[in-house]
């Protein structure tokens, strides 16, 4: 992640490097699931509200694509398989 600051014609560039442990996970738009499904799927998955699920779900069906997870590579199993174990459409990466 980088991160630029401008101010009175100096720029600071300042790279934060990531740990090791650092894994994101990408779920994907896929017409085969209904919205109630997935939303259920990421609320079990993230523990996160109803509201929070469908403004994940508009994002995937705006852009295709959405990162619903960020951390250690232990939870990101665990929400990949809750993800997976209706068929949902999920790439890992580090």
């Amino acid at each position: 992640m980088t991160k630029t600051i401008t101010k009175e014609r100096v720029t600071i560039s300042v790279t934060k490097a990531l740990p090791e442990f650092y894994w994101k996970t990408i779920l994907f738009n896929c017409y085969c699931h209904e919205q109630e499904e997935v939303r259920d799927q990421l609320m079990k998955a993230l523990g996160c509200s109803s509201s929070k699920a469908g403004q994940l779900i508009q994002v995937i069906e705006t852009f295709g694509s959405a990162t619903v997870y960020q951390g250690t590579e232990i939870e990101y199993e665990r929400v990949c398989n809750v993800l997976g174990s209706i068929g949902l459409d999920v790439k890992v990466s580090q």
